[in-house]
């Protein structure tokens, strides 16, 4: 089960952005496309280590410690 106290959750989404009373008196308890990107973003806003429109290129560990190459999606690094 979900944690809905933790401050990624999206009921913590809905109240932060005024949207939680709409969404429960609509009674559609799905998200819209629109509605479930705009809360990935809002969510990854707060987690340093996520971003958008990097790709990932070769990972490695070594003595624990985890090292990600990456490049953005205009091909910079």
């Amino acid at each position: 089960m979900a944690d809905t106290t933790s401050p990624y959750s999206f009921l913590s989404y809905l109240k932060e952005t005024g949207r939680l009373y709409p969404f429960y008196i609509r009674e559609s308890f799905y998200q819209l496309r629109a509605e479930y990107d705009a809360y990935c973003r809002w969510a990854a806003a707060r987690l340093r280590g996520v971003r958008f429109g990097h790709r990932v290129t070769s990972g490695d560990v070594r003595r624990g410690r985890r090292t990600l190459r990456r490049t953005r999606g205009d091909g910079e690094r």
